[in-house]
């Protein structure tokens, strides 16, 4: 898989080395640590010359975190774009995870996207899931290429984490390397996706859960994060059911199953495009419950 990465990123560095680049990407991918370094790379690139220049500090590249940028941040990103650039050279900005900025700021941006300054290329990164169709459509789609469940294990235990460990949350990374590792390392995160599996098992077994869902309310991120260890559960289930000729251990259908991923799918977008976290997964309880009502279990 690093291959791939590999592959795809000295083509992408190669035409921007020949002068072959656009005025606006989106990176997608769910391992921000891999996103990120390879915008960084292509940062320094356009700005110096030299993709491995470490441009932190450089007054040109501006990195933007959108899970704390506000409107009046966009709004000055924007006013300033069109001043000359420290260097006379190129000026780079980053918006990292966009997705995370709501409908009113994305849209505030569709301009600056149209029509960025002349020696101005624009960054972001993310997940699709969140990002409003009118924004992607005016940047060039990058879609890097996710590692699978074994690489992950295989390389957290090269990285001297406990076998254990990196058996059990491998398959919730998401192919996001980063979240294994903080998986294994971060206590926190851990007991965030223990709570998300315990969460979606009583859901399965007819039960409504809904004072639970004060755990994942805390805020908009670990909601993320837990509606997406239960779409990882739910693709293990699927899997399981497909090898065993369409049925589950426990007697869930593939169609079953297919619907549940349909709805948490549902419940990430209603979290990404700000919608009341408690509601949104107190829907995703009752729909769930009404599913498997309506297809009893063979």
């Amino acid at each position: 898989m690093d291959h791939a990465l590999d592959v795809l990123s000295q083509r992408f560095l190669g035409g921007i080395k020949r002068g072959s680049y656009s005025h606006a990407y989106f990176v997608s991918s769910p391992d921000t640590e891999r996103s990120e370094n390879l915008i960084r790379r292509a940062a320094a690139l356009l700005c110096t010359g030299d993709e491995r220049r470490d441009i932190s500090s450089y007054a040109d590249f501006w990195n933007i975190n959108c899970a704390e940028a506000t409107i009046d941040d966009i709004r000055q990103m924007q006013a300033e774009l069109p001043m000359r650039t420290f260097s006379d050279g190129m000026r780079v900005v980053f918006l990292k995870d966009a997705q995370l900025l709501d409908e009113k700021k994305q849209n505030t941006l569709l301009k600056t996207l149209e029509e960025p300054p002349e020696g101005t290329v624009i960054f972001l990164s993310g997940t699709e899931s969140g990002v409003l169709p009118t924004i992607r459509s005016r940047c060039t789609k990058l879609r890097l290429p996710q590692m699978n469940d074994e690489d992950i294990l295989n390389a957290l235990i090269l990285e001297g984490f406990d076998r254990q460990c990196a058996e059990k949350y491998a398959p919730y990374a998401d192919g996001s390397m980063s979240r294994a590792r903080r998986l294994c390392s971060d206590g926190k995160a851990a007991q965030l996706c223990d709570n998300a599996e315990m969460f979606i098992k009583a859901i399965l077994k007819s039960e409504m859960p809904f004072d639970s869902v004060k755990a994942f309310s805390k805020d908009r991120q670990s909601a993320r994060n837990s509606a997406e260890y239960m779409l990882a559960y739910m693709r293990k289930m699927l899997e399981n059911a497909v090898e065993n000729g369409g049925l589950t251990d426990d007697g869930f259908t593939i169609s079953i199953i297919g619907d549940i991923i349909k709805l948490l799918t549902e419940t990430l977008e209603r979290i990404d495009m700000k919608y009341g976290i408690g509601a949104a997964f107190d829907r995703l309880i009752a729909s769930t419950a009404q599913i498997i009502a309506a297809q009893p279990l063979d």
